[in-house]
């Protein structure tokens, strides 16, 4: 993303990264209305973050709390993309505005695992689909 639309969104990139790597973030990724070009006067600003590690309640409230105070420009709603559905991910992974990586290549890493992730489970749930068809079938 580019620094003027970091800005716009009252983001400060050097803070960002500074607290994105205290808090062991390894992606910050923009999403939602925002990321898509169809936001409004009061949209909030989606934010995905995959943490290494274990997130439990105490790190995520940080997180929260942290990732709050970098994002000035509106309301901030963060969702770690660990442990999240693969529906959820494909979304993410389609927006393509990655706002920080701990290595660089993480949001193709991201993307590309997400993506694969979506497409296994589609397989899964139309097979799923197909079985509760047969099942439902009355017999002949």
């Amino acid at each position: 993303m580019k620094r003027s639309a970091r800005a716009a969104l009252g983001i400060d990139s050097a803070k960002l990264r500074r607290v994105a790597r205290r808090l062991g973030l390894r992606l910050v990724v923009l999403h939602g209305s925002r990321a898509e070009g169809r936001e409004e006067m009061d949209s909030d600003i989606d934010l995905a973050v995959l943490a290494d590690g274990e997130v439990d309640a105490l790190r995520r409230l940080e997180i929260y709390q942290q990732l709050g105070e970098v994002v000035t420009a509106a309301p901030v709603d963060i969702s770690l993309r660990n442990g999240a559905q693969p529906t959820f991910l494909e979304v993410v992974a389609e927006t393509d505005q990655s706002l920080f990586e701990a290595r660089v290549g993480e949001f193709l890493r991201f993307r590309s695992q997400a993506l694969g992730m979506f497409f296994d489970a589609a397989k899964w749930e139309e097979a799923q689909r197909q079985v509760l068809k047969f099942s439902e079938e009355e017999p002949e």
